[in-house]
C-alpha cells in the first residue's frame, strides 16, 4: 500500500495529537491520583518479580556496553569528551558502532543531515497540521 503525502501528514498529525493527549492526561490527572500511583507501583513490582531473570540476563549481556557508556557519560558531564576520545579511542569507536555516539565522519554527517526525525517534520509543517 502506497501512502500519499496527505495521508502521511494525517497519520503524523493523529499520532502527535494522541501523544499530546496522553501526556496531558498523565500530568494533569494520573500523576496526582494516589490510587492510580499505588496501582502503578504494584504493577511495576509484579513485573519486576515476574521478569527478574530476564532483566538480570539482559544486564549481564550488556555489561561491557553499560560500563563504557557510564564512563563516557562521566567525561560528558565533566565536559572532557575530547579527553575520552584520546584516552579511550577503542571504547569511543565501540560506542559509535553501537550508535550511542554519533559518527564524526564527513560522509556520515551528510547522511545525518538528510534524515529528519518525526518531530522535526511535524515542527516544520505546523501550519499544515493545525489547519487540518
Amino acid at each position: 500500500m502506497e501512502y500519499t503525502d496527505e495521508k502521511i501528514k494525517s497519520i503524523l498529525n493523529q499520532y502527535k495529537k494522541k501523544r499530546d493527549r496522553e501526556n496531558k492526561k498523565y500530568h494533569e490527572e494520573l500523576k496526582h491520583d494516589e490510587e492510580w500511583t499505588k496501582m502503578n507501583n504494584e504493577k511495576s513490582k509484579q513485573y519486576y518479580k515476574n521478569n527478574k531473570e530476564a532483566v538480570k540476563k539482559k544486564y549481564i549481556t550488556n555489561q561491557e556496553y553499560i560500563k563504557i557508556r557510564n564512563l563516557y557519560r562521566y567525561y560528558l558531564r565533566e565536559e572532557r569528551v575530547n579527553d575520552f576520545k584520546n584516552k579511550h579511542a577503542e571504547k569511543y569507536a565501540y560506542l559509535q558502532n553501537k550508535g550511542y555516539v554519533p559518527i564524526d565522519d564527513p560522509i556520515h554527517e551528510e547522511k545525518k543531515n538528510d534524515i529528519k526525525t518525526f518531530f522535526d517534520i511535524v515542527d516544520e509543517n505546523k501550519e499544515i497540521f493545525e489547519n487540518e
